[in-house]
């Protein structure tokens, strides 16, 4: 047997294989989602895309408030912290109030027909002008 039969069927498998590597190696320098913006959002929340089903009034305006703190205003979503909370509505109307772990305080406007949300722990007592829609562990 010729070295030229042998030598050409073995160049001919390792040129296969490098094509095969090179093919490989660039197929998976290519991303499969492009690097748009994929995951990446900017639209804002609107406080009623916040709003708990529980809450069934309108609500324009989201509130943070945490401690011993009062506020005033009409179809807000309030939501407290997760220690407990002293917060007093002193004018307006619908209020969503959603409290957090904490015997939690609410005083809301008489009539406004404010809902709360409160936890398992607070004191239904403490909660006034305010009618509680749900208790949350």
């Amino acid at each position: 047997m010729k070295a030229r039969h042998v030598f050409l069927p073995a160049a001919l498998v390792l040129a296969v294989l490098i094509c095969g590597n090179v093919f490989a190696v660039f197929a998976a320098s290519i991303p499969i989602v492009s690097g748009g913006k994929v995951g990446r959002g900017t639209q804002a929340l609107l406080p009623a895309q916040l709003r708990p089903p529980e809450c069934t009034g309108t609500v324009s305006s989201v509130l943070v408030r945490t401690g011993n703190t009062s506020y005033a205003g009409s179809n807000v979503l309030v939501v407290g912290g997760p220690a407990n909370d002293n917060i007093n509505q002193t004018a307006g109307g619908y209020t969503c109030w959603v409290g957090g772990a904490g015997n939690d305080k609410f005083s809301g406007v008489a009539g406004a027909g404010d809902q709360c949300i409160v936890s398992a722990s607070s004191n239904l007592a403490q909660i006034k002008n305010c009618t509680v829609v749900a208790r949350r562990p």
